[in-house]
């Protein structure tokens, strides 16, 4: 393979400095005067340099920024079908609602909170009278609590 095949196949991530160690050192006015082509040849040495040098700096970014997309894209539809499901809920609880308001003969959601208060207030005053007479039965009864009720 010749100097210019190689030098024109494109491979630049292929490239190392090290190949180039007089690169950064300034271009001495006498090769213009000596050859275009040499002169030509030199600038682009000095191009091939500088892009290694910028590629090692950016290379790294640009892996990072496409494992930062990649993770991106599957949050984005992990939102998504989070966002379907929600609004499924949402459809769901609208229903429920509908339901609960035609159900109630149109009495709605308060009167029946109203009513769920009071029979909760009723439940926990007959449990109160239950435990007082079992406390009562209790204090009665020459045995133990286990054997009053038939537990031993």
């Amino acid at each position: 393979m010749s100097f210019l095949d190689s030098a024109t196949d494109g491979r630049k991530k292929a490239y190392h400095a090290d190949r180039a160690p007089h690169a950064t050192s300034p271009l001495s006015p006498q090769v213009a005067k000596q050859s275009k082509a040499a002169q030509s040849l030199c600038l682009w040495v000095r191009a091939m340099d500088t892009y290694a040098r910028v590629l090692r700096v950016v290379e790294p970014k640009r892996q990072a920024l496409a494992g930062a997309q990649e993770r991106l894209g599957a949050m984005s539809g992990a939102l998504l079908a989070k966002q379907q499901q929600l609004a499924a809920l949402e459809a769901r609880v609208a229903k429920l609602q509908s339901h609960l308001h035609v159900g109630s003969g149109g009495v709605g959601l308060p009167v029946i909170k109203a009513g769920c208060g009071a029979a909760v207030a009723w439940g926990r005053e007959r449990q109160v009278e239950g435990f007082a007479t079992r406390q009562q039965d209790e204090t009665k009864s020459p045995c133990s609590p286990l054997t009053a009720r038939g537990g031993i």
